[in-house]
């Protein structure tokens, strides 16, 4: 087994609502980057994050997991946190050592009572976010309604007003250190969303 340095470890929590989908992406990541060969599914209860029985005959996560992958050299653990609220104590110490969360949201159903909770932990110990938004191929997905009460920067090619009016996407992404500006942050084709609205930034 490969020896790293302290600089070169990163620990990533995955966190959010129950049944977002923490472990299907710790999975998806860990099939990827060839840390597994073979994708298992939750379904089937055969993930390399949910091994107890309970975990497997529930299809959820009861307590945290953690999965290693390599990447360029850097080791990155992956902390698979259950979403469950009766199990989020596991959460908020997972979160406590980590240096970055990624924050699941459904495309469907959008921030939930959990989602907030686990933001709220992020602030606390001042950890970068990233909001993932999930189930995008699902019936009445929509990026905008999945929004989390932030500024967001568009993906490329993604339309600038949702189908049909309603409100602009507000899920975020924001450094360590404190809330995004109320300008948001651009892409590389400078698009942003700020104060509800959708944008170009000049000059950017």
């Amino acid at each position: 087994m490969k020896a790293y340095e302290v600089a070169q470890i990163r620990n990533v929590a995955i966190v959010g609502h129950a049944q977002e989908g923490k472990t299907s992406l710790t999975e998806a990541i860990l099939f990827d980057t060839g840390a597994i060969s073979r994708l298992g599914r939750v379904e089937e209860g055969n993930t390399a994050t949910d091994c107890d029985e309970d975990e497997i005959k529930r299809g959820i996560s009861i307590s945290a997991a953690v999965a290693a992958v390599d990447w360029k050299g850097v080791k990155v653990n992956l902390i698979d946190t259950p979403g469950f609220s009766n199990f989020l104590t596991d959460t908020r110490i997972c979160m406590r050592v980590a240096d970055l969360a990624v924050i699941l949201v459904s495309g469907v159903d959008g921030v939930k009572v959990q989602t907030e909770k686990v933001w709220g932990f992020a602030e606390e110990y001042g950890l970068p976010v990233v909001f993932f938004v999930n189930k995008m191929d699902r019936e009445r997905a929509d990026l905008f309604r999945s929004g989390a009460g932030r500024p967001v920067p568009l993906p490329r090619g993604y339309p600038q007003e949702p189908a049909g009016g309603g409100h602009p996407g507000r899920a975020a992404h924001r450094g360590r250190g404190g809330l995004p500006g109320g300008r948001g942050s651009p892409d590389d084709e400078g698009r942003h969303v700020s104060g509800g609205r959708v944008g170009k930034v000049q000059g950017s």
